[in-house]
C-alpha cells in the first residue's frame, strides 16, 4: 500500500463517526516540462467540463509561485505570499468547480525546504478527500516538487507545444519520470496546435521515443488549438468550455476531458498517431 493510499485510509478512518463515508479520490496531475505552454489552462478547462457532467471533482492549484488556477477559475489568483489560506470546501467557481488553494495551505513548501515535499503532498492529497476525482495543477515547477507529485497520483497529463524547445524540455520530464520506483500512467496533450502536420509530428516522436529509449507507455489524448478567446476567458475568470461551448478550442477540450479520464488514446494501427484525429474540430462537427 502506498502512501497516498495509507493517508487517505487514516482521513478516511477519523471521518467516518461524523462525516459518514467518503469515496477515495482518483488523482490526476496537470505537469509540463516547460513553463507557458497552458497546462493551467488546459486543468481549468478539463475540471469546467467534467464538472459540468456532474462529477464529483475538485481541483487543487499547487504551483508553488502563482494560484493562476484560481486567476482562470474566477477565484483572486495571483502571488501565493497576498492570498489568503482556503476553507476545506472551498465554493466552486465559475464552470461549477470548487478550487483548492494549494499554496494557501502549505506555505512552507517553497523550493527551499526539499525534505519537506512528501509532507507537503500528502497534506494537500488530503484536502481534496471530498471528491472522487482531484486534479492538480503542478504546472512546471522544480523538479524536485514534480516527482514529489508523481509519486503519488494515480496519472499524469503532460502539456507541451510543437514548440523545439518546448519537445526537448517535455522529454526530459519523461526522463525523469521514467526513474521512478513506481508504475504511472502517463499521457500528452498538445497545445498550442495550429498545424495538424506539426501536432503528429511532435506526438509521434515524443511517444515513440519515451517507448525506445525510456521504456515508458505515454497516451496522447490529443491536440487544443489556438484561439484568441482564451485571453478573454482568463480575464473574465470562467473556462472557455462554459464561456464558449461552440468554438473548436472548446469542443477539443471537452473531448479531451473524457479521454483523460477515460484513458483513451488516438491512434490507428501502423501510425501510432491518428493525424486526422489530432486536428482541431470545425464548427460543422
Amino acid at each position: 500500500m502506498d502512501q497516498a493510499t495509507c493517508l487517505r485510509s487514516a482521513v478516511l478512518a477519523s471521518q467516518r463517526s461524523t462525516a459518514g463515508p467518503v469515496v477515495s479520490a482518483r488523482t490526476i496531475a496537470f505537469l509540463a516540462g516547460k513553463g507557458g505552454v497552458g497546462t493551467t489552462t488546459v486543468a481549468v478547462n478539463v475540471a469546467a467540463a467534467l464538472r459540468a457532467r456532474g462529477l464529483s471533482l475538485g481541483l487543487l492549484d499547487a504551483d508553488t509561485c502563482r494560484q493562476d488556477a484560481l486567476l482562470l477559475s474566477g477565484g483572486a489568483g495571483g502571488n501565493w505570499a497576498q492570498l489568503p489560506d482556503l476553507d476545506a470546501s472551498p465554493p466552486p467557481h465559475a464552470g461549477g468547480v470548487p478550487v483548492i488553494s494549494g499554496c494557501g495551505r502549505w506555505r512552507e513548501s517553497q523550493t527551499s525546504h526539499v525534505e519537506r515535499y512528501p509532507q507537503a503532498v500528502q497534506s494537500l492529497l488530503a484536502a481534496g478527500l471530498d471528491y472522487r476525482t482531484l486534479l492538480i495543477d503542478v504546472g512546471r515547477q522544480s523538479d524536485a516538487w514534480q516527482l514529489a507529485w508523481c509519486r503519488q497520483v494515480d496519472q499524469v497529463v503532460i502539456a507541451t507545444t510543437p514548440d523545439a524547445v518546448a519537445i526537448v524540455d517535455t522529454y526530459a520530464l519523461l526522463k525523469r519520470l521514467s526513474r521512478l520506483d513506481r508504475p504511472i500512467a502517463l499521457g500528452l496533450v498538445l497545445t498550442h496546435a495550429h498545424d495538424p502536420h506539426a501536432v503528429a509530428e511532435t506526438a509521434i516522436r515524443l511517444v515513440r521515443s519515451a517507448r525506445r529509449f525510456l521504456q515508458l507507455e505515454v497516451r496522447m489524448h490529443g491536440a487544443i488549438p489556438l484561439e484568441p478567446r482564451f485571453r478573454d476567458s482568463a480575464v473574465s475568470g470562467r473556462p472557455l468550455v462554459s464561456a464558449a461551448p461552440k468554438l473548436p478550442a472548446s469542443k477539443s477540450l471537452d473531448r479531451l476531458a473524457t479521454d483523460i479520464l477515460e484513458g483513451t488514446e488516438r491512434t490507428m494501427p501502423g501510425v501510432e498517431i491518428n493525424s486526422s484525429r489530432l486536428a482541431p474540430h470545425t464548427d460543422d462537427e
